[in-house]
């Protein structure tokens, strides 16, 4: 396995982890349940960790596939600085969401203030996930960028002027 198998593998779980565990965190503020506020605190914290061997293993995936033919240096170099950007949020969010579970163990009067904190830090955290996996989709899928529709005409086009030579 190269870096760049590597870094494919593991870029999902920071993401989809982020994601995952906040929706978690939603359902536990809305039923106010203490425990399953917990566990979705300690995904999101986990998720956070992962974004470091993600982070880690991109230098090894540019290096390997920058040099390939319809790779815009451009759009690596985006995908890069956001994920920069997302592994330091997640640091933050899995800070505070460490906080957030020393809080709700201890019963603190400022537990609901810290908790939509978090929450509220952990929604631009997901933007800021979701950009960076968008980002490093356009590295290899044109698909994400152009219209379906666009990418299916154009395909008809060329069809068509295959089938009138």
């Amino acid at each position: 396995m190269n870096e760049a198998h590597f870094h494919l593998l593991v870029n999902h779980f920071p993401i989809t982890g982020t994601m995952l565990g906040l929706l978690v965190f939603a359902f536990g503020l809305l039923l106010k349940n203490d425990t399953v506020i917990k566990t979705s605190l300690y995904v999101i914290a986990g998720a956070a960790l992962l974004a470091i061997p993600a982070l880690l293993s991109g230098e090894g995936a540019e290096e390997l596939i920058e040099e390939l033919p319809g790779i815009s240096h451009d759009v690596i170099h985006e995908h890069e600085e956001k994920g920069e950007l997302f592994v330091w949020f997640s640091g933050i969010l899995a800070g505070l969401s460490l906080f957030g579970i020393w809080v709700v163990s201890k019963a603190q009067a400022y537990k609901k203030a810290i908790l939509w904190l978090t929450f509220g830090f952990g929604l631009a955290t997901a933007f800021l996930a979701a950009q960076v996996g968008n980002s490093g989709g356009l590295i290899r899928h044109p698909e994400i960028e152009a219209q379906v529709s666009d990418l299916k005409t154009e395909g008809s086009a060329s069809e068509n002027e295959k089938k009138s030579q």
